[in-house]
């Protein structure tokens, strides 16, 4: 290989990795940074975080995850506005398990990807969308729900997806909050 090209691979190698570089230290922004985690350890200093003790929440949410991992009958609605009452999703029939959130997914939604390593062997990498396994992308927040409900004619499970927002318990609700007939 001849002088020229092993000076041009080594140019174009130097570009990449000073394109790597650390970012300036200097700017408004880093000096914004910097005094925002100032101010943040003063306010910790200043108002301790609380002590918990009986981490209820973290029991609520526990048992909230152990609920959704269980196919039981539920009863699911949404709130008709127009009319101040909850209607019954599928009429009388129950819903099976806890809704998921139209946005949910199986996947992490990004991914990360190597673009260069710098001077000092880092690898520099930016985040960039991942599709689901069905190759679709979905959006970061969805006003959806994919339900499990019992289909009356055929007597057997099926999923059901929904738009408005939904209402899910393991019991009926009080009768006076469920829309009547022609209401």
């Amino acid at each position: 290989m001849n002088r020229t090209a092993i000076f041009a691979i080594f140019a174009l190698g130097s570009i990449t990795l000073a394109a790597c570089d650390k970012a300036p230290t200097n700017t408004a922004d880093v000096q914004d940074q910097h005094e925002q985690e100032d101010i943040t350890a003063q306010a910790v200093a200043q108002v301790p975080l609380p002590t918990i003790t009986h981490f209820a929440t973290r029991r609520t949410l526990k048992a909230a995850y152990e609920a959704q991992d269980q196919q039981i009958p539920t009863y699911s609605y949404h709130f008709s506005q127009m009319h101040n009452c909850y209607v019954p999703l599928g009429g009388d029939e129950h819903t099976f398990g806890y809704p998921v959130p139209g946005a949910t997914q199986m996947t992490n939604p990004q991914k990360a990807v190597d673009i260069c390593r710098d001077i000092s062997g880092h690898y520099c990498y930016e985040l960039m969308s991942q599709a689901d396994p069905d190759t679709t992308f979905k959006p970061a927040s969805e006003d959806a729900t994919w339900l499990m409900q019992l289909n009356p004619t055929t007597g057997k499970n099926e999923v059901s997806y929904s738009e408005p927002q939904v209402f899910t318990k393991t019991s009926p609700i009080d009768p006076k909050w469920v829309c009547k007939p022609n209401q």
